[in-house]
């Protein structure tokens, strides 16, 4: 199974989307039919989260970015720059996060997440993340982390083995510490896949 990459929306909208939602087909729907070969968890021609915006500026950096949502054409514009941050001499950090009360899917029968994604420039950093799960090395780590490369002037499928992400990641660089291949522990978990909770670009 593969999903769709990933604010705002009027009451009647939210309604639609939950209603929709109520009917999708997920890993944990009661139905004859076999497994989907897809799952859709957001889709920006008609989002069912909100989705903002978080920078380095919360720990003294001076990185900044803006995410543009243009349903007409089911695009989400993510743009920014990472500064290093002055008094650690280290890059800091921009990324785009869901934020809303309603569960993802459930895809814990899937083995991998597919984004949808373009950029307009090379950049050898870009992650994703997804869940709430805590790191056990770090102190501000939360949620499964992997990295991908977004084709650059053109839309592209960016499919993540979830046996890519991992838990334990460095705060400082985004990197994994420990991949899921050197330690099962630190691989997503079923809890977190029956429900990401939070979807995050970086």
């Amino acid at each position: 199974c593969d999903a769709v990459d990933t604010n705002n929306m009027d009451d009647s909208q939210e309604k639609n989307n939950n209603e929709h939602r109520v009917e999708q087909l997920t890993c944990s729907s009661s139905s004859d039919s076999a497994t989907p070969d897809e799952i859709i968890l957001e889709s920006f021609s008609n989002p069912s989260y909100d989705w903002g915006t978080q920078n380095d500026p919360v720990m003294g950096g001076e990185s900044y970015s803006s995410m543009e949502m243009t349903e007409s054409d089911g695009t989400a514009y993510f743009t920014g720059e990472v500064k290093n941050v002055p008094f650690l001499g280290v890059p800091g950090y921009i990324k785009t996060q869901s934020a809303g009360m309603a569960p993802f899917p459930d895809v814990s029968c899937c083995d991998s997440l597919k984004l949808t994604v373009m950029g307009m420039e090379e950049y050898g950093g870009y992650r994703v993340s997804f869940g709430t799960k805590r790191a056990k090395t770090g102190f501000f780590a939360t949620g499964f982390k992997g990295n991908f490369d977004a084709p650059i002037g053109e839309y592209g499928d960016v499919v993540i083995p979830f046996n890519m992400f991992s838990v334990e990641w460095d705060e400082a660089t985004g990197d994994q510490k420990i991949t899921c291949a050197e330690d099962p522990d630190v691989c997503p978990d079923m809890e977190t896949l029956q429900d990401m909770e939070l979807i995050a670009i970086w």
